[in-house]
């Protein structure tokens, strides 16, 4: 976890896509996936 500013962050890298929460400082989770590698 890293905090900076207030929000707060997990990542997570798996084999074909990583996932991104974050906390914002009004206590909102957001959460992001993407793919783990450049397809090109």
């Amino acid at each position: 976890m890293t905090k900076q500013n207030g929000w707060e962050f997990w990542i997570d890298r798996g084999g074909t896509f990583t996932d991104i929460v974050a906390k914002r400082p009004d206590g909102k989770l957001v959460i992001h996936k993407v793919l783990s590698e450049n397809p090109d």
